[in-house]
């Protein structure tokens, strides 16, 4: 049985996806719930307090990515493979979550809730590093690109990727393309040929 206060959650950020920060009220929340809003704040404290535990939820599944990831025997262009099909799968499962990167009034404005999700965005940057470094002499191979680089564009052509999904109404397969986009970014024409036949 769901807890009362993650019913609240789950109910905010379907408000964030549907109308967006401004949305996301008190007076909105209890509708929706069908509770009073003094009924909430034994949940939550303040507006605030949702908003930070939406961004928790937005990487809720981050650990069990990395973990799963350390604890495999997973190289080269599959290590990558493994890392974007779970993180977009996630985002294709609970679409309303991927609503948070692209709403900075979320969590800019707010000291706080600003660091927390720097740190979410600098992990997964900095694992994603760490990956290519250890696969370097076959994911930069013929790139021209540093380990920090190819990072950086593989989680901005991610959030790119997400971004062009969302907003041409989620009509086509958003892992396949995403997936497609960034092997080319690692593989030369004829290597990445030849690994997609492969793949498939």
């Amino acid at each position: 049985m769901i807890k009362r206060k993650d019913k609240i959650l789950i109910s905010a950020i379907d408000l964030l996806y549907s109308e967006g920060v401004s949305g996301v009220t008190t007076k909105n929340l209890a509708r929706l719930e069908k509770v009073t809003e003094p009924a909430l704040y034994r949940q939550y404290k303040n507006k605030q307090e949702i908003l930070n535990h939406i961004v928790e939820a937005y990487a809720q599944y981050d650990e069990k990515i990395i973990n799963t990831i350390l604890e495999s025997r997973l190289s080269g262009y599959e290590v990558i493979r493994y890392y974007i099909k779970r993180f977009i799968e996630f985002y294709e499962n609970y679409v309303e979550l991927t609503t948070v990167m692209f709403s900075m009034d979320l969590y800019y404005y707010h000291e706080t809730t600003k660091a927390r999700m720097e740190e979410i965005v600098n992990k997964r940057i900095s694992f994603l590093e760490n990956l290519i470094t250890l696969n370097k002499d076959i994911l930069l191979k013929n790139t021209g690109y540093n380990s920090e680089e190819m990072a950086s564009m593989i989680h901005g052509t991610l959030f790119a990727q997400i971004y062009e999904w969302r907003m041409t109404g989620m009509h086509y397969a958003l892992k396949e393309r995403a997936l497609d986009y960034i092997m080319k970014l690692l593989k030369s024409t004829n290597e990445y040929e030849h690994i997609n036949e492969i793949d498939k």
